[in-house]
């Protein structure tokens, strides 16, 4: 452990309102702390938003009706749980959330799980994703929910990992423990960046088309 990092329980980081919580996994079972923020969330009578990609979505409602028996068909149908699977632009991605959430209060809390899908098709680029991972800190706040986002570090560059894993979120649970995470970065700063990043290589795509 880092100096200065803080240990405390997992399920208390990942399930409080306005919480923006990074799952640091690198382990086929390590899905299971994901599976089970969501249905537990259920369980509580919380409503669930799950924003990953197509393969990530289809394996989590799997397990969801078959480990922990979720009738996923009907809690879809009851605007309990929302599987969202990517878009035009982090904007759309960001609206659908807000959509989901806003429109079903007073409904009492919200989870949203998020596991972006970095170089998939039919998603955002790397920058307008990380555009959206330093919004949703504050978007949780305002939503009232928790928000729990899943870096597989088998799949993603140690550049994402350090930039939206590490980056963007003030906790990370690393191991199955919470931490202060040292590597936190400002989020005006990185929103800077990222829009300097952005801007280059539109330009340099231009360029070279």
């Amino acid at each position: 452990m880092r100096k200065g990092t803080t240990p405390r329980s997992s399920a208390e980081a990942r399930h409080r309102a306005g919480s923006h919580v990074c799952l640091v996994v690198n382990e086929p079972g390590a899905l299971s702390g994901a599976l089970e923020f969501v249905a537990s969330g259920l369980e509580a009578g919380e409503c669930c938003a799950v924003l990953a990609y197509a393969r990530f979505n289809e394996r989590l409602t799997a397990q969801l009706r078959d480990l922990h028996g979720v009738d996923v068909r009907q809690a879809m149908l009851d605007a309990r749980l929302a599987c969202m699977s990517g878009g035009e632009s982090a904007k759309a991605l960001r609206a659908g959330v807000v959509h989901f959430f806003a429109s079903r209060r007073p409904r009492r809390g919200g989870r949203l799980l998020c596991c972006l899908g970095f170089g998939e098709e039919g998603w955002p680029d790397e920058s307008d994703l990380l555009q959206l991972e330093v919004q949703l800190s504050d978007l949780s706040t305002e939503l009232g929910i928790a928000s729990l986002c899943l870096y597989d570090t088998r799949q993603l560059t140690s550049q994402l990992l350090l930039e939206g894993g590490f980056g963007c979120h003030r906790t990370v649970i690393v191991r199955g423990e919470a931490q202060k995470n040292p590597f936190f970065l400002n989020p005006a700063s990185l929103q800077r960046e990222l829009v300097v990043r952005k801007r280059e290589e539109t330009r340099l795509r231009a360029w070279i088309m």
